[in-house]
């Protein structure tokens, strides 16, 4: 007999509340309630607020006029230090000491997976003979500078070292080591392809 009566209390408690949080549901109840609305009425702090024109998605994060341009993506070579692609140019280290006068081709290219991979390959050629080295690892982007460039860095899984870039306007710049002696050497710009 005592567990019907508590199962009956529980049942009238269950019952109260039930129908408390339902009439408080339908007030509109709590402490920021600002009143009855009908459906469609703004209320302070929503999104799209009159005192928050800027951002109708989330009045907490203000638009950003100048978006960071995307810099994922597949690039061609376009420069060599200060040569075109299929000139000449002797690739020298900051000592002075040449390293070689090789023939870059057309199809030397650098591509940036959006997950933060990239593939580096170099085609060239010297007198004798053709070459094509590839390079793999890592890139990360700054943030853009007030004239739409980003610093980028690269962090090689192939060669263990690591090197510059910056993107700007569609063209992106290297400056690697390409004989490999821990020293910048060369300046390499791709376009986007």
């Amino acid at each position: 007999m005592a567990r019907r009566i508590l199962s009956l209390l529980d049942r009238a408690v269950h019952g109260i509340t039930g129908a408390l949080c339902i009439a408080a549901l339908a007030c509109g109840g709590g402490a920021d309630a600002v009143g009855p609305h009908a459906p469609g009425d703004q209320l302070p702090g929503d999104p799209g607020d009159p005192g928050n024109p800027g951002n109708p998605g989330n009045p907490q994060i203000p638009d950003n006029p100048n978006p960071a341009p995307p810099v994922a993506g597949g690039y061609t070579i376009g420069l060599i230090n200060s040569s075109n692609p299929g000139q000449n140019v002797l690739l020298a280290n900051p000592n002075g000491g040449a390293i070689g006068l090789y023939r870059f081709l057309e199809t030397s290219t650098l591509v940036l997976d959006p997950l933060g991979g990239y593939t580096l390959t170099f085609e060239f050629a010297d007198d004798t003979h053709s070459y094509t080295i590839h390079d793999q690892g890592g890139w990360k982007a700054g943030n853009p500078g007030q004239d739409g460039s980003i610093d980028l860095s690269f962090k090689s899984d192939t060669y263990d070292d690591e090197f510059p870039g910056l993107t700007r306007n569609g063209r992106l710049e290297i400056q690697y080591d390409f004989d490999g002696d821990g020293n910048i050497d060369t300046l390499f710009g791709f376009e986007r392809q």
